[in-house]
């Protein structure tokens, strides 16, 4: 095997974060060398050769592993790339060497068109075996950076197999219900095989050639569902010939057809899933990569300054604490992407962030805010006046994506003066270094005051999360007796009196400076906020940042 030393410097956790807020952005390949894409070019310059022919698919090996002293932090990444004209594998560290495996030399003989790929969190490499009709198991050995593939065994018995996907049955490192997909291209159908130590044992399957429910025609890409970064029973088959995306549930003795999603985007040839179970299809025809949410709805996509993509990957990271000994799988924010291999085009990266699309307001009592959030993310809510300044907040908390709405009510509202203002959504990426979006639209309030409202009101904190200072404000009903309005910590603690005392009917606020009864600056976190009047208790919750 030759060894070809070459600095694969992948940024999918390092560098800086990109200044536009979107569902994709590009990230630097080639960080230390400013280059954004690996390609011929940029191979030639480095290691004066071409270095591939016909990448078709990339997959990523990620070990991140935590220690109570130095180093603290460590983290190894390996890439593998397949390359079905030169009929072999590349592999290497990020930012050390690239050796090419063949398996010529080895017990199960050469490789002939690999295509699609698959880890599991052992680094165990899945490779579809397309001109040979199998599925080739690797065992990874890596050690002071440098990593090997040792082929493990073979799973024959199919027909040009384009595509496999591994699933760890929803409890990652505990052997026993490990599974792995095929897409069998050449024989239209979906096979489902029980992973042995030195075999896969055939399971369940599903189709023959046709168009209806239960049938292929080339299923050429195939992916497993995730949630939280463990996998699903859901898997996904692009059904190339059909113009679909088909929805399958693994139930254990069958594969269950659950729905089946046409698209415009072309031929799909490769699938993939994030860590909360979004699904990735690159369709090198129309030059597009689509985002979906687990129901199969469309999130975003990527369709300019793309040359025939043909993968588009994301890694996952087995994680390990040296501390406590626990041990989980990461989903991480960035993919890779395959795209045709030539002096301008070939491998790049993709960072995955959180948008606000598509948003619509509509203004009755309050305003309503309709969207499609394209990544699961921390969504807010700002209204602002007409200088600009931000007088109403609202947190919504950690929403999936999809189409969802927030939504400021009247009572919100009031004390605002009547005229027009603008109503910006945003969000907040899940994934570190990831950017996220916003949106906004103008909106018409009447100024209609509660001023007569029956009950006692805490109508929030402006502005909420808070630095220095946010007011609150509050309704008190005609005839309501002493009012007193304190602060708490998640522990129930009293922090702050804010007001304590008689008060007028109507409308009033308060200011915390997030102090204590000392004066001294509390803690970042969490506190609650509680109006008691009478026997009537309102409390609001506000996030203190330093």
């Amino acid at each position: 095997m030759k060894r070809i030393s070459y600095l694969l410097g992948i940024t999918l956790l390092a560098g800086p974060t990109p200044t536009v807020a979107a569902s994709f952005s590009h990230r630097p390949y080639l960080q230390d060398e400013g280059v954004d894409v690996l390609n011929r070019t940029v191979a030639r310059q480095l290691v004066d050769r071409d270095l591939l022919a016909n990448p078709y698919d990339t997959a990523v090996i990620g070990h991140v592993d935590v220690y109570d002293r130095f180093p603290y932090v460590e983290s190894r990444w390996f890439q593998v790339v397949s390359d079905s004209d030169w009929n072999r594998l590349l592999v290497g560290e990020v930012g050390g060497d690239l050796r090419a495996e063949d398996a010529a030399a080895s017990a199960v003989g050469a490789l002939d068109q690999p295509r699609g790929l698959a880890v599991d969190e052992h680094g165990t490499v899945y490779v579809a075996d397309s001109g040979n009709h199998r599925v080739v198991v690797f065992d990874s050995h890596t050690e002071f950076g440098s990593i090997s593939l040792t082929p493990r065994y073979v799973i024959d018995g199919l027909s040009r197999p384009y595509d496999v996907a591994f699933s760890d049955g929803g409890t990652p490192f505990v052997a026993g219900d490990d599974r792995l997909y095929v897409a069998d291209t050449g024989s239209n159908r979906v096979v489902a095989f029980a992973l042995e130590s030195h075999r896969a044992v055939p399971r369940a399957e599903v189709g023959e050639l046709g168009s209806g429910a239960g049938h292929f025609a080339g299923p050429f890409a195939i992916a497993v569902g995730h949630e939280n970064g463990v996998n699903t029973s859901d898997v996904y088959v692009a059904d190339a010939h059909n113009g679909r995306i088909v929805h399958l549930n693994d139930r254990g003795d069958h594969l269950e057809w659950s729905s089946a999603q046409r698209h415009e985007v072309g031929l799909v040839t490769s699938l993939d899933t994030d860590h909360w179970g979004h699904v990735y299809a690159a369709a090198p025809a129309s030059g597009q990569v689509v985002k979906f949410a687990n129901n199969l709805e469309t999130l975003a996509r990527v369709e300019t300054g793309l040359d025939r993509p043909r993968a588009f990957h994301v890694p996952f990271v087995t994680r390990t604490d040296h501390r406590n000994g626990s041990v989980e799988r990461r989903g991480q924010g960035a993919g890779v992407l395959v795209e045709q291999w030539t002096e301008a085009t070939g491998i790049r990266v993709l960072q995955i962030g959180a948008d606000v699309a598509d948003l619509h307001l509509k203004s009755e009592a309050g305003v309503r805010a309709d969207f499609l959030l394209t990544d699961r993310a921390a969504v807010a809510g700002s209204v602002l006046d007409d200088r600009g300044n931000v007088v109403r907040t609202q947190e919504a908390g950690t929403i999936n994506a999809g189409r969802t709405s927030l939504e400021f009510t009247e009572r919100d509202l009031v004390g605002l003066p009547a005229g027009e203002y603008t109503l910006r959504v945003s969000a907040e990426s899940g994934y570190e270094e990831s950017p996220g979006g916003a949106a906004e639209g103008t909106f018409q309030w009447n100024g209609s005051s509660l001023e007569s409202l029956d009950r006692v009101a805490l109508l929030g904190g402006t502005p909420n999360p808070f630095q220095t200072a946010t007011t609150l404000r509050f309704a008190v009903p005609a005839n309501a007796p002493s009012h007193s309005v304190a602060v708490f910590d998640i522990s129930g603690r009293l922090v702050r009196q804010l007001a304590n005392g008689a008060v007028a009917a109507g409308m009033h606020s308060v200011t915390w400076n997030g102090r204590d009864t000392a004066g001294r600056e509390v803690s970042a976190g969490i506190y609650f906020v509680q109006l008691t009047v009478g026997d009537a208790v309102d409390t609001h919750k506000v996030v203190h940042f330093r």
